[in-house]
């Protein structure tokens, strides 16, 4: 075990050429072969595989962190890291970013604000991190650092969907694991509570980054090492999403349509919740799925805490954790929008709150119906944005929908969506608040 000047102890592993090769074939395997050609080169690299527990801070406020045996985290600057350590990951934070792999689970990047945890994107094993800063060769204009979001192993954004605020059961979580966490008062609360736990029942759920040394991501600048830049740059673009190309014609496709239907007379928070739906459908931002695997935290873990210690089970309502998700339009799966759960800043809530949440949703339907019939009608004006509504559609949730013959209700998605009850005893949390106004997209 690696040890930092103050004794405390690092979760990391150095690897070698070959080590490296090993797992970056694993999951990126196109990589893989083109960084085999180099690996005979004269210098004697050192890579660093971080170990990542959940919820460990891997960029926060600007800085990238190093797990510590105890679940704490150094960063990468800090003067008490070993010094070859330091050498070769150190960073100057005006012109250069770490560069990480991600080799086992998913984590979320996202920004904090409003008393909220906003999503921002997803990265999965194979993505890298760093890329930009690393390969761009500008002096004048340094390209945007990738440390602007936040980045905890795992998803920040989880939640369960049940309430998890009844103060005796949660009494159990706390007289069995000694948890000094206190009942929630929002979801925005079940990830420092998800993350406690975990660490109580000493799970093993860990997220693996690889770094590569300062001296590596330097030859990348170099003539010499060009098809690895062109590989890393190509990897880079894959990830892009209208928002790098499109969102100015879909701007001003929205624009236009407001315009002719006089759409401008509503409220500022309606119109964008209601183009979000379409920027989600062009998995492009983030909306949220009910969780079947432990890829993005250990679901299963905590799911049995709250079954058996907890207690929602019976006729309590079930475990479901609701986790971020992209929709995929060929998986065939929907995911879900809640106006109580936004995943973007919005423009101002002002004059939301004047209205009840059904009478929200009803009017974020209508404007979607418009912009929908527009585009529908405007085939060749923005082809993409014309495809992606053409394939998707959205359907509206209410816990009780009242006379709103457009808005069904919420109980029907345990029946349309067996992920939000498979495997789970308990009924189905149809009155959650997730539910007050809740879109799905499929």
């Amino acid at each position: 075990m690696i040890a930092c000047k103050d004794g405390k102890k690092l979760n990391i592993e150095i690897l070698s050429w070959n080590d490296l090769l090993f797992f970056v074939e694993k999951v990126n395997p196109s990589l893989a072969l083109v960084l085999e050609k180099f690996m005979h080169d004269d210098s004697d690299y050192k890579f660093y595989k971080a170990n990542y527990k959940f919820g460990d801070k891997i960029i926060n406020a600007g800085k990238c962190y190093l797990p510590l045996e105890d679940g704490g985290g150094i960063a990468f600057n800090d003067n008490n890291l070993p010094s070859e350590i330091s050498k070769d990951l150190a960073y100057d934070f005006d012109t250069e970013d770490p560069l990480g792999i991600v080799i086992s689970k998913t984590s979320e990047f996202y920004i904090s604000a409003q008393d909220g945890t906003y999503p921002h994107s997803l990265i999965t094993p194979g993505q890298m991190f760093g890329i930009t800063r690393a390969v761009d060769t500008l002096d004048v204009l340094p390209s945007a650092s990738a440390l602007i979001w936040n980045l905890n192993a795992g998803a920040k954004s989880l939640f369960m969907l049940s309430k998890i605020s009844a103060k005796e059961s949660h009494y159990k979580l706390q007289q069995k694991y000694k948890i000094k966490s206190q009942v929630p008062a929002s979801t925005n609360e079940h990830f420092a509570l998800f993350v406690e736990l975990s660490r109580k029942i000493n799970s093993n759920w860990q997220s693996e980054i690889i770094y590569f040394p300062r001296d590596w991501i330097n030859k990348l600048k170099t003539a010499a090492w060009a098809e690895i830049s062109t590989t890393l740059i190509h990897n880079h673009r894959k990830s892009y999403n209208l928002w790098h190309n499109q969102m100015v014609l879909w701007n001003a496709a929205f624009i236009e349509i407001e315009q002719e239907k006089s759409l401008i007379n509503y409220p500022m928070y309606s119109l964008a919740t209601a183009k979000q739906m379409f920027i989600i459908a062009g998995n492009s931002a983030i909306g949220f799925k009910p969780a079947t695997t432990d890829d993005m935290g250990p679901m299963a873990e905590l799911q049995e805490l709250y079954i058996n210690v907890y207690g929602l089970k019976g006729t309590n309502n079930n475990a479901v954790i609701m986790e971020p998700a992209k929709f995929d339009v060929n998986a065939k799966l929907p995911i879900y929008y809640s106006i109580n759960k936004p995943t973007f800043i919005q423009n101002s809530l002002e004059a939301s709150k004047k209205k009840s949440q059904i009478l929200l949703l009803e009017e974020i339907r209508w404007i979607n119906e418009i912009y929908r019939k527009n585009i529908l009608a405007k085939k060749e004006h923005v082809k993409f944005l014309y495809n992606v509504t053409a394939a998707t559609n959205f359907e509206y949730y209410h816990t009780n929908p009242q006379d709103y013959e457009n808005i069904k209700e919420a109980s029907l998605l345990a029946k349309e969506d067996e992920r939000f009850t498979k495997n789970l005893p308990g009924l189905f949390p149809s009155t959650s608040s997730f539910f007050k106004g809740c879109i799905k997209i499929s």
